[in-house]
């Protein structure tokens, strides 16, 4: 018997028609939904059949195996790095002429828009849920994944920090970064605390705009400017 690929997201070779395509994604909502609710760990091919109404065979046909399947699951649903440049794209017109409202500006529209996209998300309600599983029940085929995408907007925040503050060290403007990231996701993390704290009720596009505003706020005097 020939042995099953892992950690190769959909398995090699298959060419799906219009039903299997369909078949495919109703295979993903399910799995990105019991992924959220019983982890990696507490999640079998088999529950996901049950709660798909979908044969094994037919999981195992399009995955393989439960590692294929959970890298599919996070490269569909999470941002690609195309999505990425196109989010952090306001930190890319401020420089260190820029002022206070410009700089703050574009580190909320980052940081709202990127909320948006997980909290926000039609396509997959669990999605800020989601995120926080696939961060503690990452795989080595999941992190790369995950690295991959990011690192560049990473690179992009970083670059934008030593851009609006010149004075800034490489370490100092790592240190900002990391201070930032913590606050996007505490709000995928601890949730419900962030909506307590705001005194909001979930986090619809308005109340998600006054969290960011929030944050850029809040980041903005750790960058040192002047002003």
């Amino acid at each position: 018997m020939k042995k099953l690929q892992q950690g190769k997201g959909q398995r090699p070779g298959i060419r799906l028609n219009a039903n299997g395509i369909e078949t495919r994604k109703n295979i993903l909502l399910t799995a990105g939904e019991l992924f959220t609710k019983y982890g990696y760990a507490g999640t079998s091919f088999r529950d996901i059949t049950k709660e798909s109404n979908i044969g094994l065979g037919s999981l195992v046909y399009h995955f393989g195996v439960k590692e294929n399947l959970f890298l599919s699951t996070v490269s569909t649903f999470f941002p690609t790095q195309e999505r990425f440049d196109e989010i952090s794209a306001s930190m890319e017109t401020c420089d260190a002429n820029s002022g206070r409202d410009e700089v703050i500006n574009a580190i909320f529209e980052t940081v709202a828009t990127y909320l948006k996209e997980i909290h926000c998300n039609r396509r997959a309600a669990f999605m800020p849920k989601f995120y926080a599983r696939m961060m503690l029940d990452a795989t080595p085929e999941t992190e790369r994944l995950l690295k991959d995408r990011m690192e560049p907007v990473r690179k992009k925040i970083l670059a934008f920090a030593l851009r609006v503050s010149p004075k800034l060290s490489e370490e100092q403007a790592m240190a900002w970064r990391r201070c930032l990231e913590s606050q996007i996701n505490y709000t995928m993390f601890s949730a419900d605390q962030v909506l307590d704290e705001f005194k909001l009720r979930s986090f619809k596009p308005d109340a998600i705009d006054t969290i960011a505003r929030s944050i850029a706020e809040i980041s903005y005097p750790l960058l040192q400017r002047e002003g």
